[in-house]
């Protein structure tokens, strides 16, 4: 393996992985003995531990929870130092001992809950600094062990501290410089073996030199403004896009019809720096490639450059760089904003007169707009945006003002952890420590992007960051100097002093308090509807109280088609909806709750069936006479159960019963007993209910009818009502005639009999010729005075064979 570190290769032999194991090892328990040679002084062995516990005193590693108190636990144990001669001296003390450790930034440790003798001195920006003194350490000679045994013995000397400390901020934690100093024990006379108890000193490596704050290239933004993107994770590019200057991904690199450092060309050693794997599959690459991991593919590179397989950024490199770029963002995020924006006619206006313009940006004013004005940003010569929320879609641009390029702009994401740039153009660097950045909906970026992940297919254009940060700067974690273990002078002529380091923890990432309420969601809505009626619809959510951003996504599908669109109508919230019951059909609502901090999104989901009945027959009904009433079942299940009835009230005035010959019970009867409006019948199946109201009414005639026009002859006779039609057509005119009354507006022509009987009403006798005789009947019903009447045309002729009687 190569191994590249500030442009020097190591070459890894065997001897070299012995080291690596040695020091992988070391990462568990740290044990510091002296360069052990025949002298007169010998190191006290210290086996150094420490771990991270939990008020319950469980150990936790990985993940630890923002707010909540931890403890920091370490155990100083001496060891037995044996001796091959008894000493002159029988009991040594290791004296003077100083603990110090610098905290990573966004920490908190109490005053108060420090151990005896230990201060604070530092900021929690910056890491706070416990410095505090430890009780001598005494030895004894135990001849029957030979070796000096650390007293108590029951103990075995050790000292344990345990320092409470809180976590502030969602960040990542690395626990690595915390250091011990000593006067050792002095040992006359003595010489030691070589035995497996005098083990050579554990090899710690050259001291690392990495600084993320620092730049070959001068840049303000430090190593990663070396690069034109300068990502942690992983990185993904396709589709045909560039990157005007170099790359370096701290994880899997994966390059598709891409053109990398089209600008900076061969003025670097490295245009792509993959951590892990390297995949190029098309494109070009101007200039060489490195990789730590396998190689897949390799696409065009130009004649000179190579692909090497090797390290310059190493693993613990980028995480210190990811530590660094989060302290960086949340510091430019806490620089209060002294631009203005404001939301109108459906853009964001901006507004500053300072040469450092600081402009916080919030989704809830930058979602509603559909452009930027910054017509208004005066004397700007820096340009910093704060982007707050965690989750944002960058779909419109901010146009730079005059005298300002790209190269003095910031769009600072402190908290998002995902970023989708939407077809705009970004001119300005962008620094986003946490976000997996997706561009690949179009656009341009102009300037540096530093991310967790990247996944793009558009151009990201060299536009190097190259003005004064604005302040405060983030002031990256410092990295401790390894200090080597003291190597005694063979024969000295004091104590030596010893400085020993405890084992570095592995990082623990800091994440929001669990709140452990169950997320549920219950759709409210009836399942059965009959058609055209309301059906209101209710999402019901709880969820944890740290949810933020809550959100509800609707759907309707019938037979597997999406018909939100048309059979969904807003409610008076995004929980509230109303479904169409315009057309019969099974319907399936589902609702979706996501929110931007629970990425396992909540679903409810309902089917509504829309039914319909129909109950078919007259609106009026007789008394004493009956009806039949049909029902048609529309899309009610088979084998539903069917009931008929009637409003009991209604009873008395009307009797429902099963047809005669009726086997599916669609088919009722309803007999009208009293006169009444507003007979109810109701029949209910499938879940629905579906009524009818009829009137009975009195059987008497409303209407009556006739032929218009006949020709009789003189001296024939003809009975009109024969011609007659009654309303309702139930009625029969001979039920009813004797109470008719006819008259002759022409009685010389044609007439009906004066005083006629009751089989003589209605019989009318041509008595000469003529025409145009209008023959009227009128009825009375009882209780009315508008009689009922009708008219016949009638014309009289002379019979053919001229008797005129």
């Amino acid at each position: 393996m190569k191994r590249i570190k500030k442009k020097r290769l190591y070459f890894v032999s065997g001897l070299a992985l012995v080291m690596l194991l040695v020091l992988l090892l070391r990462n568990l328990v740290v044990d510091v003995f002296a360069d052990q040679t025949t002298g007169t002084i010998v190191n006290a062995n210290l086996s150094l531990a420490r771990s991270i516990t939990n008020t319950a005193g469980e150990t936790v590693t990985n993940q630890i929870t923002r707010g909540e108190v931890y403890n920091l636990k370490y155990t100083i144990t001496p060891q037995p130092v044996p001796s091959s001669t008894t000493p002159s001296v029988l009991q040594k003390t290791v004296s003077d001992i100083r603990f110090e450790e610098r905290l990573p930034a966004q920490i908190n440790v109490l005053p108060t809950d420090l151990p005896t003798g230990f201060t604070i001195s530092g900021t929690i920006d910056t890491g706070l600094i416990l410095t505090g003194s430890l009780s001598d350490i005494a030895y004894t000679w135990k001849s029957e062990k030979q070796a000096f045994i650390a007293e108590p013995a029951e103990t075995q000397g050790i000292i344990s501290l345990n320092i409470p400390f809180t976590p502030v901020v969602n960040t990542e934690l690395i626990f690595k410089s915390a250091t011990l100093k000593y006067t050792d024990m002095p040992l006359s006379n003595v010489t030691s073996s070589t035995s497996a108890a005098t083990s050579t000193p554990t090899p710690t490596g050259p001291a690392s030199t990495f600084d993320p704050s620092k730049s070959s290239s001068s840049s303000p933004l430090g190593i990663a403004g070396d690069y034109n993107a300068f990502i942690f994770g992983d990185t993904s590019m396709y589709g045909g896009g560039d990157i005007g200057g170099t790359l370096a991904s701290g994880g899997n690199v994966i390059l598709n019809r891409m053109t990398i450092n089209v600008k900076t060309k061969m003025n670097t050693k490295y245009a792509v720096i993959a951590g892990k794997d390297i995949d190029f599959r098309e494109g070009t690459v101007s200039g060489s490639i490195l990789y730590g991991g396998n190689k897949i593919k390799i696409g065009t590179i130009p004649a000179g450059a190579t692909v090497d397989y090797g390290v310059l950024i190493t693993p613990e490199d980028f995480k210190e760089a990811r530590i660094y770029y989060k302290n960086l963002s949340n510091s430019l995020a806490s620089i209060k904003a002294n631009g203005t924006t404001f939301p109108q006619y459906g853009g964001l206006y901006l507004t500053s007169n300072s040469s450092t313009a600081v402009f916080d940006i919030k989704n809830s004013e930058f979602n509603n707009i559909n452009w930027t004005n910054l017509d208004n940003v005066k004397n700007a010569k820096t340009i910093l945006y704060n982007f707050l929320d965690t989750n944002i879609v960058f779909n419109k641009g901010f146009i730079l003002p005059s005298g300002v390029t790209a190269k003095q702009v910031i769009y600072n994401f402190p908290n998002a952890t995902s970023i989708e740039f939407k077809n705009t153009e970004v001119s300005g660097s962008i620094i986003a420590p946490l976000a997996s950045i997706n561009f690949t909906n179009g656009g341009q970026i102009h300037g540096n992007v530093i991310a967790e992940n990247l996944t793009a297919s558009s151009l990201i254009d060299y536009y190097a960051y190259n003005t004064e940060l604005p302040k405060p700067a983030a002031t990256a974690t410092p990295v401790p100097t390894a200090t080597p273990t003291a190597t005694p002078t063979p024969v000295p002529t004091a104590p030596p002093i010893v400085t020993i380091t405890f084992p570095d923890l592995d990082p623990v990432t800091v994440v929001d308090p669990v709140d452990n309420t169950p997320r549920t969601l219950t759709l409210q809505g009836e399942s059965i509807v009959k058609l055209g009626t309301k059906t209101d619809l209710k999402a019901i959510y709880t969820g944890p109280a740290t949810e933020k951003d809550i959100t509800y996504t609707w759907i309707v599908t019938q037979d597997g088609k999406d018909v939100t669109a048309s059979k969904l109508k807003n409610g008076t919230d995004n929980t509230q909806k109303v479904l169409d019951t315009s057309e019969v059909g099974d319907y399936k609502v589902i609702v979706k709750v996501n929110s931007s901090n629970l990425k396992v999104e909540t679903i409810a989901e309902k089917i509504i069936s829309v039914r319909s009945l129909t109950i078919d027959g007259p609106d009026n009904i007789f008394v004493t006479k009956t009806k039949d009433f049909t029902l048609t079942t529309g899309n009610i299940p088979a084998n539903s159960v069917i009931n008929w009835s009637i409003t009991k009230s209604d009873e008395q005035y009307a009797t429902l019963s099963k047809a005669s010959g009726d086997t599916t019970n669609t088919k009722y009867t309803l007999t009208g007993k009293q006169i009444h409006n507003g007979v109810v019948i109701t029949v209910e199946a499938g879940g629905i209910t579906e009524t009818r109201t009829v009137n009975i009414i009195p059987f008497s005639l409303t209407g009556l009818s006739a032929i218009g026009e006949i020709e009789i002859n003189v001296g024939q006779e003809l009975d009109l009502n024969r011609l007659l039609h009654a309303t309702p057509s139930e009625m029969n005119i001979d039920d009813i005639k004797n109470q008719f009354s006819w008259t002759s507006n022409m009685p010389h022509i044609a007439n009906f009999d004066s005083n006629p009987t009751d089989e003589r009403k209605g019989i009318i006798r041509g008595i000469q010729k003529g025409e145009n005789v209008l023959a009227t009947v009128s009825y009375a019903p009882p209780g009315t005075t508008s009689p009922i009447t009708a008219t016949i045309r009638v014309k009289v002729n002379t019979p053919p064979n001229g008797d005129l009687y």
